[in-house]
């Protein structure tokens, strides 16, 4: 015997296999945690003034890809115009459940929001400087399961 052991080669593109799978999980990982968040605070600011008129500001976004939780905190949201704040929030917390993958549809498992503040103003009869926001939310909704909501600290000033 020459003392050097070898397996199969089956085994050993196998072994491969797994070390490649897991590295490419890893760069994933990396580029969700690290990339990713910079992306959606431009793109959803952007995407926010080109829509409604309104500046979003978004201090921070973390993506933790191996809990599923996605953090944002210090978000405010301008009058249209840029003209002082409708709304801000010192943080919110969202936890995805991975039992989203076998049903379909998203499953939010938590949702903390922090300090909410709306700064609500009748601009006319019927009309407020929301009234352009309702729109939205006429728009469809994919089906989703979301549990355990949590709002404190929060104020309406109207």
């Amino acid at each position: 015997m020459s003392g050097k052991t070898s397996g199969s080669p089956v085994w050993r593109w196998a072994g491969r296999a797994a070390a490649a799978v897991v590295a490419l999980a890893l760069v994933l990982a990396a580029l969700l945690a690290f990339v990713v968040p910079g992306i959606l605070r431009t793109q959803a600011a952007k995407g926010m003034e080109s829509a409604t008129g309104r500046k979003l500001a978004i201090g921070k976004v973390e993506i933790h890809p191996f809990t599923w939780k996605v953090e944002i905190g210090e978000v405010s949201l301008s009058e249209p115009g840029g003209q002082g704040t409708f709304a801000t929030f010192k943080s919110g917390k969202v936890v995805v459940s991975p039992s989203s993958i076998w049903r379909g549809a998203p499953v939010i498992s938590q949702v903390r929001l922090e300090s909410p503040h709306f700064n609500a103003i009748r601009t006319g009869p019927s009309t407020y400087n929301f009234s352009d926001l309702i729109k939205y939310l006429t728009v469809p909704v994919p089906e989703l399961s979301l549990n355990d909501v949590a709002i404190t600290g929060g104020s309406i000033d109207f």
